[in-house]
């Protein structure tokens, strides 16, 4: 499934991810448009441009990290919802 939005819109991102053997202390979100972001689990982003976008995140523990990526999940329209 992929989700659609328009230009500006305010998308919100949350973490899935479970902690291993020891917690989860970095999230390294990628929005797919040169913009990144690591401040928690759960971040929000809004897109400049249509077109569609791969998002990622990686989280780490400090001694192993794992990447899940997205492809094309995230489609921009043109429109705004003003």
């Amino acid at each position: 499934n992929s989700s659609l939005a328009n230009i500006g819109d305010t998308l919100s991102f949350a973490s899935t991810s479970q902690n291993g053997d020891y917690p989860i202390i970095t999230y390294s979100w990628n929005f797919g448009d040169n913009n990144v972001d690591n401040d928690s689990s759960f971040v929000y982003h809004s897109y400049a441009d249509s077109g569609e976008y791969s998002p990622s995140l990686t989280v780490s523990d400090g001694y192993l990290y794992d990447t899940k990526y997205k492809v094309d999940f995230i489609k921009i329209a043109n429109g705004t919802n003003e």
